[in-house]
């Protein structure tokens, strides 16, 4: 298939240079982790701080749309869902957001390499393209479909941020920021909905409030659930404070059922849909303590302290970049870390 695919959408190799007289851009990434979606903000802003009045599409898939929703930097987003393609309507319509006139199409990669996402920007209408040639040294197959084929490799500064790697695939073409925190924002019927849930916490109003996400998608990433028991006793035995949790599927409802058992206080759970909701309610929060998954990259976005704790991934990879932001990791098995040394890091935030 490569040989056939390479005589009809191959491109010449060319020496990356700076683009200009950009009016519209195709981004195509199928990531399935909504916390890569998240991260990839600076990547939209540096397009739009060098392009400010380009039309900016990105095409993704369906398990990280919701990542990208918020982010006013994109002009138009598309689900790219193989399950419809039993619709000659989507079909259609995908075939015309293809076949728009694209002054460049960049496909990014962080993580993996995508076939899918190398495909479609390689039957794109796109003057130039953009996208891995090799990452972290593994050869990409089907980098035939660009013209500029960027080498991606970390291995020597694994501690980079992924919000800086996001930006390496279009440094070469002149494209960067150094702004490299998530924007989310809510809109006045999303943030009613927030402060009514935020009356209903158990609780005086004027005293500290706290969420809790005890959940993680990779089940090594999460602390175990009697450590947040403790750890919610340990801080209402010396101050009052208000506790909510936030969920992200069936799972964490039980997980925070068997919790909500070994309390001694009473706690709300935050249950209504949406990204930008979850995000007005940590921003009006005096502190959220997570695991390493989504919700720690929506806490990204704000200016509330955050905990954020770490298992077998690398904090200085993946960590909230704002001030206030704390990341505990002792080794590799996030059981390691004990209830004292958050105990601690909430009085640094809340009790200096």
């Amino acid at each position: 298939m490569n040989f056939l695919l390479k005589i009809l959408f191959g491109r010449t190799k060319g020496e990356p240079h700076p683009l200009s007289k950009v009016k519209s851009i195709l981004v195509v990434w199928q990531h399935n982790q909504l916390g890569d979606l998240i991260v990839s903000y600076p990547l939209y802003r540096a397009i739009k701080e060098k392009f400010p009045s380009c039309q900016l599409t990105v095409i993704l898939s369906p398990a990280n749309y919701r990542g990208l929703t918020t982010c006013t930097y994109i002009d138009k987003l598309f689900v790219f869902d193989k399950k419809q393609f039993n619709s000659l309507r989507y079909i259609k319509v995908l075939f015309q957001i293809l076949r728009q006139s694209y002054d460049l199409a960049i496909v990014p990669s962080v993580v993996s390499l995508s076939f899918t996402s190398n495909l479609l920007a390689g039957i794109s209408k796109s003057r130039t393209k953009i996208g891995p040639n090799s990452l972290n040294g593994k050869s990409n197959e089907s980098s035939y479909f660009f013209d500029y084929r960027i080498d991606l490799d970390w291995r020597n500064t694994p501690e980079k941020h992924v919000a800086e790697r996001t930006l390496d695939i279009i440094k070469p073409i002149g494209i960067t920021t150094t702004e490299l925190h998530p924007e989310i924002s809510a809109n006045e019927e999303e943030l009613k909905e927030v402060v009514s849930f935020i009356n209903s916490i158990p609780g005086q109003n004027s005293s500290p409030l706290i969420g809790l996400h005890i959940g993680a998608g990779k089940p090594q990433n999460r602390w175990h659930h009697n450590n947040f028991a403790e750890l919610i006793n340990h801080i209402s035995s010396f101050s009052e404070c208000r506790f909510y949790f936030t969920t992200g599927g069936r799972e964490d409802f039980e997980l925070i059922k068997m919790i909500q058992s070994k309390l001694k206080v009473k706690t709300a759970i935050f249950d209504l849909m949406g990204i930008p909701k979850l995000y007005a309610l940590i921003e009006k929060s005096d502190l959220f303590i997570t695991n390493d998954t989504g919700p720690m990259h929506v806490a990204a976005a704000t200016d509330t302290p955050v905990i954020s704790l770490f298992g077998p991934t690398n904090p200085q990879m993946w960590r909230p970049l704002k001030e206030n932001k704390i990341a505990i990791k002792k080794d590799e098995d996030i059981y390691s870390i004990n209830v004292e040394s958050v105990l601690e890091a909430v009085k640094s935030i809340l009790w200096k």
